[in-house]
């Protein structure tokens, strides 16, 4: 990963101004900077500093989460792991929950955010006996049927939504003690979770929002202040 620059998917960024919010972007780079200082607390202190000035928090996709932070070893279809961003990932998450503020965890944001509390990933996939997660042909469109578990916060937010697009090669194993089951697709795998005020998306609803409106509702419930 080059270090001369970062950034995210246009989609997000174009989902929060859709509801009205302001998107602040944090960096992993940041920690490296902390870490140079030479001071123990310091990610963990950013955290909360960003916790204390931010409405909410959303975790955006990238790069597979560090299989030794779940007790395992890295497989060979293991990529785009990013110590410093599942530190500062950890501490964003864990300073947000204290804080009682809402969090958007999407594709990885929902595999960090299952680590975090605990549980653990499936490293890949297609090696497990699962196919069609990762349809980078439909990036922006319906790849695979999605089921709702019915009384969940997710299904009243999703509106009808039946299908979603599907870009990721892993996903929930053990399910957090913290964390409920909110979706899955057809073969079992973990789609959404929840708690409180923390709602994890598989999925990638910001690139759905031209195949289906109903997807900015995420984004909506994220600022909701209720």
């Amino acid at each position: 990963m080059s270090t001369d620059r970062y950034g995210v998917h246009r989609g997000y960024i174009e989902s929060l101004g859709a509801v009205g919010a302001v998107a602040i972007p944090v960096s992993s780079l940041t920690v490296v900077g902390l870490e140079a200082g030479g001071v123990p607390d310091s990610v963990r202190d950013y955290a909360m500093a960003v916790a204390s000035s931010c409405d909410s928090l959303l975790l955006t996709g990238g790069g597979d989460v560090d299989p030794l932070r779940y007790g395992q070893e890295r497989s060979e279809k293991t990529a785009g792991v990013e110590p410093h961003r599942d530190d500062l990932e950890i501490s964003l998450l864990r300073a947000f929950m204290a804080a009682n503020k809402k969090i958007l965890a999407v594709c990885r944001g929902v595999q960090i955010l299952n680590v975090a509390l605990g549980g653990t990933l499936i490293q890949d996939l297609v090696g497990g006996g699962y196919r069609d997660h990762m349809v980078t042909e439909k990036e922006y469109s319906f790849a695979h049927p999605v089921h709702f578990e019915q009384g969940t916060k997710i299904s009243r937010l999703s509106h009808g939504i039946t299908e979603v697009n599907s870009l990721h090669h892993q996903a929930i194993d053990v399910l957090s003690s913290a964390l409920k089951v909110s979706a899955y697709s057809d073969d079992g795998v973990v789609e959404a979770v929840e708690t409180d005020n923390v709602i994890g998306l598989q999925w990638h609803p910001e690139r759905m929002i031209e195949a289906d409106r109903n997807e900015l509702t995420y984004f909506e419930w994220l600022i909701d202040k209720d």
